[in-house]
């Protein structure tokens, strides 16, 4: 399998690509958690109309390495240093270190103190603030799960199980064959509202695989303003 680097020109952007050549059937494109692009394509197929291909997704592409993007700085936003700005359920906290010999995280409306002895350990901070924020998210999550599964129950769905983990390329996913959804930890930076969103979105997966006319008619009629809330998940 050989590879080669290109890119194209697109509203006045560049994108590059990686092109792998090997026996498909098709043009495949897929953008990795990073955010760099991928394809491949045949050996027969020219390197121009790959390029037209590529072009004619040009607004999924730039649309896709964006919310890549974000998703990756909201991540990696905070190197939990006191006085760092740690974004919670949707809000602005300033993070304040303090000297203890047990580790604990307590908040107020402004503040959120972590207290730990690893006071200059910056990856044993963030691994104390983590296992907090993941209890937190059981909560929250399971929360969410309940009301927007009122939304859809009597679409035939089983309440699924869910599952929290640390994901740079979506949100959420779901595995119909076990009825269960896996939510993006990081949701929990994000407004609550949003989070319904992910959810419900899921939970939808769970009466339609695909993303399907039928799939987004249905999200329509549960949730009309899934498209701002969408929006404002993606921008953060």
């Amino acid at each position: 399998m050989n590879f080669e680097k290109h890119s194209i020109q697109y509203e006045n952007k560049t994108i590059n690509y990686t092109l792998y050549r090997k026996k498909v059937k098709n043009i495949n494109l897929r953008i990795k958690r990073d955010g760099s692009v991928f394809v491949s394509a045949n050996h027969k197929v020219p390197i121009d109309y790959i390029n037209s291909f590529l072009e004619s997704k040009g607004n999924w592409i730039l649309k896709n390495m964006e919310i890549i993007k974000n998703k990756n700085e909201l991540a990696e936003r905070c190197n939990f240093g006191e006085n760092d700005k740690i974004f919670y359920l949707g809000h602005e906290y300033i993070l304040k270190i303090i000297p203890f010999q047990q580790n604990k995280i307590i908040y107020d409306s402004r503040y959120i103190y972590l207290y730990t002895k690893y006071v200059k350990d910056s990856n044993k901070k963030k691994e104390i603030y983590e296992k907090w924020l993941r209890e937190k998210s059981k909560e929250v999550f399971s929360k969410s799960l309940d009301k927007m599964y009122l939304l859809i129950k009597d679409y035939g769905v089983e309440k699924p199980t869910f599952s929290i983990r640390k994901m740079k390329s979506r949100w959420g996913s779901c595995m119909k064959y076990k009825n269960k959804i896996n939510l993006n930890l990081y949701l929990m930076k994000t407004k609550e509202d949003c989070i319904d969103y992910v959810i419900l979105h899921e939970l939808v997966h769970l009466v339609h695989f695909n993303h399907s006319k039928n799939f987004y008619k249905l999200l329509d009629d549960l949730m009309p303003d899934w498209r701002q809330r969408r929006k404002t998940l993606n921008c953060k």
